[in-house]
Formats: C-alpha cells, structure tokens, sequence
C-alpha cells in the first residue's frame, strides 16, 4: 500500500542537470498543479492496479471452473463406458442364456 502524503522523494531519482529546469509558471501556481498532477496520477494507478486484480482474480476463477469442468467430463464419460459395457455384458448374457434354452430343448 503507498501514501500519497507525505510525498515519498525517495520514489523518484533526482537527476543532475547544469541548467534549471525551464518553467514558465511560477513556483507558486506551478507547485499546486503537479501535486494535483501527482494525486491524480496515484488515484488512475490505483485503479489500473484494482482493475488489474479484479481481472486476473475472475482468470483464475473461470481456470478453476475450467478444470473442474474438464475433470466432470472425465469423470462422466468414464462411468458411461461402464454403464454401457455393463450393458453390453448383459445382453450379451440374455443371447447367450436364450441360444442355451433353443439348444436345450
């Protein structure tokens, strides 16, 4: 989490120039500005960064449920092989029981 008061200097690196910088603002009109520039700035950061959550939060979840679906169907689509493998070693017993009574008789 980061402040926006007290302003954190340490945030951004000084740099040296031999010339001042050039300004044609005074110091008193040009010092409210970049810090309602710098407020401004840290508020959009906070919502890129919110936003950003919110949408790697919804990735993860619809993974998940992804997963889950892929294991669902995996699931269901062995315990249909067997259904129809029961099934299948059922009839097969039924034909086999008939063709033992017609030989039978």
């Amino acid at each position: 989490m980061s402040t926006l008061i007290p302003f954190d200097y340490a945030r951004f690196p000084v740099r040296r120039s031999d010339a001042p910088p050039l300004t044609t603002l005074s110091p008193d009109v040009l010092l409210p500005q970049l810090a309602e520039e710098y407020v401004f700035a840290e508020l959009c950061e906070a919502v890129v960064l919110a936003f950003a959550a919110e949408q790697e939060a919804r990735l993860r979840a619809m993974m998940s449920v992804s997963e889950h679906v892929k294991r669902s169907s995996e699931d269901l689509a062995a315990q249909y092989r067997q259904r129809r493998q029961e099934a299948i070693t059922e009839e097969v017993v039924e034909l086999a029981a008939g063709v033992d009574r017609e030989t039978g008789s």
